[in-house]
């Protein structure tokens, strides 16, 4: 048995705009949630102080508003953001520092595209990747719509019309959220992939990736999961995507 371990550093200037999940949105649209306790000083653990963060991808480069010195503009309140064009107080960042302090986001339509790159794992069959490009393409759509509305959702909200609000839709860097990448990278693939003969491996927490597992199993799933996610905001890391081929 072979036991291969993978570590992330942390880089302290990520910034990722985590989302609350609660048991009334759960009844709604089901996510996979990372768990974080509660706690009270005097009465330790509290299942009342409990939050559930919603996994998943971190969509864009920035999400928080910086001030001059580099560091996230503090807020309690959404007035303190102001600005008009959506600007809110983000207060489950607050929540997963265990902080009363939350920060200030950049509206949607102020904000870049972070592309997700999915790597096709070393033995993928050439005759299939067809079909892999075919469903990046479809998730790509699903991500490409979710950008699209959240600017179009905002500027409504802000005091814009359907005419000139349209336009928020159609930014040039929402058309491309979702991307495909062999492994190793070619000539070709998207500059998100890395340099040309970058590859990655099973397991390796920087790469996403659609695996293909050909060994034998008595009973074989769809694939693998869930997703490595961080522990204190949800946001994935790596997703669990994996083909598998053969059963005994």
């Amino acid at each position: 048995i072979t036991v291969r371990s993978s570590f992330l550093k942390v880089d302290p200037e990520h910034d990722y705009q985590p989302q609350l999940y609660t048991g009334d949105r759960m009844e709604r649209f089901g996510y996979f949630v990372t768990v974080r306790a509660g706690y009270d000083p005097q009465y330790g653990l509290v299942e009342s102080a409990r939050n559930r963060f919603a996994n998943r991808h971190n969509i864009w480069q920035e999400s928080h508003v910086r001030g001059a010195n580099g560091a996230f503009v503090e807020c309690t309140e959404d007035a303190q953001c102001g600005g008009g064009r959506g600007s809110l107080c983000d207060m489950d960042y607050a929540r997963t520092r265990l902080s009363r302090t939350g920060a200030c986001t950049i509206p949607f339509r102020d904000r870049t595209v972070r592309q997700i790159p999915y790597f096709l794992s070393t033995n993928f069959p050439a005759d299939l990747e067809v079909d892999a490009q075919h469903l990046a393409e479809e998730w790509n759509s699903a991500f490409v719509e979710t950008v699209a509305s959240a600017r179009e959702q905002e500027c409504l909200a802000n005091g814009g019309d359907a005419a000139s609000c349209v336009g928020a839709r159609t930014l040039p860097d929402g058309d491309k959220v979702f991307v495909l990448c062999h492994s190793p990278v070619i000539a070709g693939d998207s500059p998100s992939c890395g340099p040309a003969g970058t590859t990655a491996d099973i397991g390796d927490l920087r790469y996403s990736m659609i695996g293909w597992v050909s060994d034998p199993h008595r009973s074989s799933p769809l694939g693998y999961g869930p997703s490595a996610a961080d522990p204190e905001t949800g946001e994935i890391i790596i997703p669990a995507n994996r083909k598998i081929t053969k059963t005994l």
